[in-house]
């Protein structure tokens, strides 16, 4: 581990951003698991929570675990985006989930 340089964050604004994207990711993935439809639920539970958010870890592995080919699962992980994204314009979460990572409240 390395010392922090006197130009680097302190450690408490370090903490305070990792604690607001923990928040956020958090957020983001109780309504995937809410909302979003079976199948892409279901691949997008395997990407953000057992992947840690790497897409092609998680396509693969579910893939080896239904058998569905590696298209269907990037094509749901895509739909499942596209319909959070979708969520959070309509609802107007969208602004103020980017107000909050950048520490602006």
């Amino acid at each position: 581990e390395r010392m922090l340089e006197p130009e680097d964050e302190d450690n408490g604004s370090v903490q305070d951003r990792a604690e607001r994207v923990y928040k956020v990711a958090r957020f983001i993935m109780k309504l995937g698991m809410k909302y979003l439809p079976p199948k892409q639920r279901k691949v997008f539970f395997s990407v953000w929570c057992r992947s840690g958010g790497k897409l092609n870890e998680g396509v693969m592995e579910i893939s080896r675990k239904t058998g569905q080919c590696h298209w269907t699962n990037y094509n749901n992980y895509k739909k499942a985006m596209v319909s959070i994204r979708n969520i959070l314009v309509k609802t107007g979460y969208g602004p103020f989930l980017v107000s909050y990572m950048k520490g602006e409240f």
